[in-house]
């Protein structure tokens, strides 16, 4: 038996669909598909925008509640990647091909210094100024070893005496009250 998708897995899989081809999403998915591809093409334009300020975006441009505009934005991450870091990734490609450039002119004009700088740059924007992290010895690893139990002395606490009889009591109890609430409820609708 297949689980139902949720909202967002049926979002996520019609994410760069026409309008046409959004034929299994219900209006209300449509919508916030739509919202998402808005907040997405806004923080795009604006890559320093910070998270606060793309909550404060949804609130006020589009009219969310602050809390569905806190819970849309880790969704919004995972759908579309997070813009600050595609950003900075961005730049530092940038100055790594600055850098580059840099050195090519100085090789071309003979300028050793300049040469220099440029190559100390690089190292040090494509970080080979730090040494490597040595590899985990995976394989030595070893996971702890749990056994599972039920007796409940083993973290220091006291068992309760006559336990069968205290569950009795209380399904008893919330039963009652159960059974109650579903009879007002049965009356009312």
């Amino acid at each position: 038996m297949k689980i139902k998708d949720t909202t967002f897995d049926k979002i996520q899989s019609h994410l760069f669909f026409d309008e046409s081809e959004l034929i299994h999403l219900n209006k209300s998915e449509i919508e916030i598909l739509n919202r998402y591809k808005e907040v997405f093409t806004i923080w795009l334009e604006n890559p320093s925008y910070s998270d606060k300020q793309i909550v404060n975006y949804m609130h006020f441009e589009l009219g969310l509640s602050k809390s569905q505009a806190y819970r849309d934005l880790p969704r919004l991450k995972l759908l579309l990647g997070n813009v600050q870091n595609a950003n900075k990734e961005w730049y530092r490609y940038m100055v790594i091909e600055m850098c580059k450039d840099a050195f090519s002119l100085a090789k071309k004009k003979r300028d050793p210094k300049a040469m220099s700088l440029a190559a100390d740059k690089i190292g040090k924007y494509t970080k080979l100024d730090k040494d490597e992290a040595e590899a985990l010895p995976w394989e030595d690893i070893i996971p702890p070893s749990f056994e599972p139990a039920a007796d409940i002395r083993l973290l220091d606490m006291k068992p309760i005496e006559n336990i069968e009889n205290l569950k009795q009591k209380l399904r008893q109890k919330y039963m009652d009250e159960v059974s109650i609430d579903t009879e007002f409820s049965n009356v009312e609708g």
